[in-house]
């Protein structure tokens, strides 16, 4: 049963005389139409989401929801059928930031989202577009501009009616709420654009020619078929049922990410450390001078440091890639991977970090290096940050789509800083909050709003692993902010990734707790730097061993007894 204080819950469907309905701040454990890895996901985003006014549209197979708020996340849902009916469940909060009365849309078609709506903007992934002049008349139009719209819709029906819509009270209402006779195909609640407080169409933000969006289509989840297959398995094996703990877990999620059943061993390991300087450092945020990032690449390229050790000893190689060093070229090593998109980054407290061109290039980097790896036969990624200041950045990203305040998610960094200096960095992610909540549905622009040149990277990758099917490790709490910039973008990603270790750091729990990812290993170690992540290599290749190399019962022999003692009888005297 699932926690029942979650209030923004919304289960549509209809009645067999055709009538809508909807059920309005139930709690999730009482509805059972999502899938069971789902539900720990849905309870935690949902569970710090506001009650707020709902309007809800039914159409066949497809769901609008709209949050009236003055500064709220909005709320995307999949559709599920249940029989006959038509049904949609809140997934997952979809990062839509709100003001000044705006009203945002979340569109969903079939089982995906289709695309964040927010007037004057509007993104969508659908088939037709329908917005409406002056006068109120409806106009459609096909393809993926942003444009001035107000509303989402390939559902209209044979005589040119609109969906039907309602007007439902707050979500903290008791008990099912149906539409009711006011719930006419010609009822429907729109933004006009040409009343006196309707948002302005000069406040329509620039879009990247990158469409996020697609990952949504282009990533799917391990093989459900082959894990079962694994299940199965694992369920012969001569061990009792359970005694590998969490081995047997990590053992079927590599058989689902690899596509077979046994397990191929882990054998082409290798770490990714993404490398800049951020801008933020210069307040005094960090116990390491700002600038100074390039002296962490040459410890690690030189053997020096605890990445660089644990990978030569687990047979990983490292890739280096340095996309925000502030140092001159021929300072760093020849083995770096040189994707530099600028030096350095600016300060996020009162400046972008990178112009919305710069994060679409760190973005498109991380894509390119994913593919790189995937061509080259690496089985598994290691993922880690070389950074000074990132961590204050990761903190801000995850205060942002996490809707919490600086003072939770600061933490004291890989090198542990004092209080006055913990301060300072509670202070910038504060103001960098401010400026991030405004672009909290683009986050791409988010990225270069609070980010940085080596966090747009990282999340570029982990989309593009999810892409490639190629299983990451995650380490610290800058790949956990960039993990959860990349599940807002598309949800299944996190399917494909592992947490490392828990780093101390509370944004990181903050983030992994919104993920659903536990951390294999959790012994305080707080250097970075992709050090967690390497720590965890070994137990994921344990796994695979056991997975691929246990000899499985035969026939009349029970789940504890080996199969050379079955074979034989006298074995035990």
């Amino acid at each position: 049963m699932l926690g029942t204080q979650v209030r923004s819950t919304v289960v549509l469907g209809q009645f067999a005389d055709g009538r809508p309905h909807a059920r309005a701040g139930a709690p999730l454990g009482e509805q059972r139409a999502m899938r069971e890895d789902e539900h720990l996901l849905a309870d935690r985003v949902l569970g710090q989401v506001p009650a707020q006014p709902l309007q809800l549209r039914l159409r066949p197979a497809r769901v609008v929801v709209v949050l009236e708020h003055d500064d709220v996340a909005a709320v995307a849902v999949e559709a599920v059928p249940l029989g006959s009916h038509v049904a949609a469940v809140v997934l997952q909060a979809a990062g839509v930031a709100l003001g000044d009365g705006r009203a945002a849309e979340v569109v969903v078609a079939h089982d995906r989202v289709a695309g964040v709506a927010e007037p004057p903007l509007l993104r969508p992934l659908a088939e037709e577009v329908v917005f409406k002049d002056g006068n109120g008349n409806g106009k459609r139009d096909k393809g993926e501009r942003p444009m001035a719209g107000v509303d989402v819709t390939d559902g209209w029906d044979a005589k040119g009616h609109p969906p039907v819509s309602a007007k439902i009270g707050r979500t903290s209402s008791i008990g099912p709420q149906e539409f009711g006779p006011e719930a006419s195909p010609g009822h429907r609640h729109s933004c006009d654009l040409d009343h006196p407080d309707a948002p302005s169409p000069g406040r329509v933000s620039p879009v990247s020619g990158l469409n996020l969006d697609d990952f949504v289509d282009l990533i799917e989840r391990p093989d459900g078929g082959i894990r079962r297959d694994a299940e199965e398995r694992r369920e012969r094996l001569a061990l009792p049922p359970g005694a590998l703990g969490r081995l047997d877990e990590l053992g079927e999620w590599l058989a689902a990410a690899q596509q077979r059943v046994p397990v191929k061993p882990v054998e082409r390991p290798r770490a990714i450390l993404f490398a800049g300087d951020h801008g933020i450092s210069d307040l005094g945020v960090s116990a390491r001078p700002a600038g100074s990032a390039h002296r962490l690449v040459r410890a690690v390229l030189d053997g020096e440091s605890p990445a660089a050790i644990l990978a030569a000893r687990l047979g990983a190689s490292v890739r280096v890639v340095d996309m925000a060093l502030d140092c001159d070229p021929e300072d760093l090593p020849e083995e770096v991977t040189r994707h530099r998109v600028r030096r350095g980054s600016g300060r996020l407290d009162v400046e972008d970090a990178l112009t919305l061109d710069e994060a679409e290039q760190a973005f498109r980097t991380g894509m390119a290096i994913a593919d790189e790896e995937a061509d080259s036969g690496t089985d598994l990624l290691v993922l880690g940050d070389l950074s000074v200041g990132g961590t204050t950045a990761a903190a801000t990203l995850i205060a942002a789509l996490c809707g919490t305040d600086a003072s939770v998610v600061t933490g004291r960094g890989g090198a542990a800083i004092d209080d006055l200096a913990w301060m300072r960095k509670c202070a910038a992610i504060r103001d960098g909050l401010r400026r991030a909540r405004p672009v909290l549905g683009d986050q791409l622009q988010l990225l270069a709003t609070v980010g940085g040149a080596d966090l747009a990277a990282i999340t570029g990758f982990l989309l593009q692993s999810a892409v490639r099917r190629t299983p990451v490790i995650l380490d610290g709490v800058v790949s956990a902010a960039c993990a959860l910039v990349a599940q807002r973008v598309a949800f299944r990603a996190p399917d494909w990734w592992l947490a490392g270790q828990a780093s101390g750091e509370p944004g990181q729990e903050k983030a992994l707790d919104r993920i659903a990812l536990t951390p294999l290993l959790d012994h305080g170690v707080t250097v970075g730097e992709g050090t967690g992540a390497l720590l965890a290599l070994p137990l994921v290749q344990a796994a695979a061993a056991l997975h691929a190399e246990l000899p499985e019962r035969s026939e009349g022999s029970g789940p504890s007894e080996h199969p050379a003692d079955a074979e034989d009888p006298e074995a035990n005297g």
